[in-house]
């Protein structure tokens, strides 16, 4: 090794420089040997920790989560007001809930009317803005769907006041400027276009389709066209602004570490003085018994795997069968996984969802499969349920479930997590206790209940069967499962966009 020889010399030159010494002792030989070394086997069977090692250590005691209750008000002009402190990090997130979204009016209309919020008031130009809201560096964005607009920014704990005083001018004051819209105009319809090659996108659409009658809210808002976009006008936000965006119908949602005072001292300076009343929300009704083909299959060619969504009408959000869907959802989608990605390795996963709005929204189950496979895991997912509807879930397998939903902590672990967990209570006017009494809810969840939600919601009879694949390779396999009539939709002609679908429904 070189490195020894610059060490070797210095030692030889200081060597010759000493007196000589006499020479050493002749060294004495031990009396007995030395012990041999130990072998690897010897040394692991010698640690301390080997019977640690043997098994692992026993669960310790069960973590009880204390569901947190947030501070709720009403201002008096009925906005509602939920926050909930959160001790750590220096930010605020907060968050306007209007609670009318693109089910509330004509298509279209809210999906451009949430980012049209950000794009100038009386007071302020968009560039005014976005320059504010970048100063603080705010993350903020506008979200639409079918029940809701939310607005919603997360910023520094002392430019909590800007922030929520940017946000009220915003949503109370939306001047609406023309050439703006044009150009949120011009995003929607470029993104329609993206998203025609979208397999999740047409996949929503084609249930939609299945699901719900022509001119039902749940199916116009999901099936928007280009023209349909471009015929919008700047009075059609405005009449859709007076109508339901209103205090009455909204909510403001703030987390951080602000004292309960300050928060209501806020939202009183950025809303109280906010007048008016929304115009009577057109619930969405729960739709007849679906008519048309019991699958529609949408055409994709080439596509190597096919999107699956076993579908039929669920619940409200508010419904009393809410915690019973989500147990038979949770259970369903385990038993879906273990069967099409652990038994036959179809997929790299698959779930259940059911998704709750005002009113009765879609239950799915599936996800996406090789397309050879397409018509195998079809029969497997419809197995999957009608072992629901036929068998009770075993007792096992149903407190499974209620742990896996009773989990809450992971919700409030940040402020933003904090302000998104809160939402729905917000949307869909829930108690303030909804968190804390949840545990106790699901413990009313029986395998027998679970049957009878089971047979209700996932008979044959209001079941359909969307699928987005390639049609020519799994149009015969679909035909012959004989599951009823087979449209398949073959893609619309027209330009396709290749920009990535930057929405502004869903836009910073």
């Amino acid at each position: 090794m070189s490195w020894h020889r610059p060490f070797l010399l210095a030692s030889l030159v200081v060597a010759s420089c000493r007196p000589a010494a006499p020479p050493p002792s002749p060294p004495t030989t031990p009396s007995t040997s030395a012990p041999p070394l130990p072998s690897a086997s010897a040394s692991a069977s010698a640690t301390p920790d080997e019977e640690f090692r043997r098994r692992p250590p026993p669960p310790g005691a069960e973590g009880v989560f204390q569901a947190p209750v947030p501070f709720d008000i009403k201002l008096s002009n009925q906005l509602r007001v939920l926050h909930l402190p959160t001790k750590g990090a220096p930010v605020v997130s907060m968050q306007v809930v209007i609670r009318r979204g693109a089910a509330a009016g004509a298509p279209g209309v809210a999906a451009l009317l949430g980012p049209m919020l950000m794009q100038g008031t009386p007071s302020r130009d968009l560039f005014e803005i976005s320059d504010a809201l970048e100063e603080l560096g705010a993350r903020h964005r506008v979200t639409v769907d079918e029940d809701a607009i939310l607005v919603s920014a997360t910023v520094l704990k002392n430019d909590a006041e800007r922030a929520l005083m940017l946000l009220a001018d915003a949503v109370q004051h939306p001047s609406f400027p023309a050439e703006e819209l044009e150009r949120i105009k011009a995003r929607k319809v470029q993104a329609l276009a993206a998203e025609r090659d979208l397999p999740r996108v047409q996949l929503q659409r084609a249930v939609a389709e299945l699901l719900y009658p022509e001119r039902h809210a749940y199916r116009a808002s999901q099936l928007l066209t280009p023209a349909t976009v471009q015929g919008l006008r700047r009075g059609d936000l405005q009449r859709f602004h007076r109508d339901h965006v209103q205090p009455d119908s909204a909510a403001l949602i703030l987390a951080g570490d602000l004292p309960r005072a300050r928060v209501e001292e806020l939202a009183q300076r950025a809303f109280g003085k906010w007048r008016g009343r929304s115009a009577p929300a057109a619930l969405a009704a729960a739709p007849q018994a679906p008519r048309g083909p019991s699958v529609l299959l949408v055409d994709l060619p080439d596509a190597p795997q096919t999107s699956v969504a076993l579908c039929a009408v669920g619940a409200a959000y508010t419904s009393a069968d809410h915690d019973d869907l989500m147990v038979l959802s949770t259970v369903l989608t385990r038993r879906l996984n273990a069967n099409l990605r652990g038994r036959h390795a179809y997929t790299y996963g698959v779930s259940s969802q059911v998704a709750f709005r005002h009113g009765p929204g879609p239950f799915t189950a599936g996800g996406d499969v090789v397309r050879e496979k397409t018509a195998e895991a079809v029969r497997e997912i419809l197995g999957e349920v009608a072992l629901l509807r036929d068998e009770p879930v075993g007792h096992d397998e149903l407190q499974e479930a209620k742990t896996i939903l009773s989990a809450l902590s992971g919700r409030f672990e940040t402020a933003e997590s904090t302000v998104t967990a809160l939402t729905p209570l917000a949307i869909y006017g829930l108690g303030d206790d909804d968190f804390m009494t949840l545990r106790v809810r699901l413990q009313l969840v029986s395998r027998e209940t679970l049957q009878k939600t089971a047979r209700a919601y996932l008979t044959p009879a209001r079941l359909r069967l969307a699928l987005v694949g390639d049609a020519a390779r799994i149009e015969a396999p679909v035909q012959a499962l004989q599951l009823g009539p087979v449209e398949v939709r073959r893609s619309p002609p027209g330009p396709r966009s290749t920009a990535p679908p930057s929405t502004p429904d869903d836009a910073p």
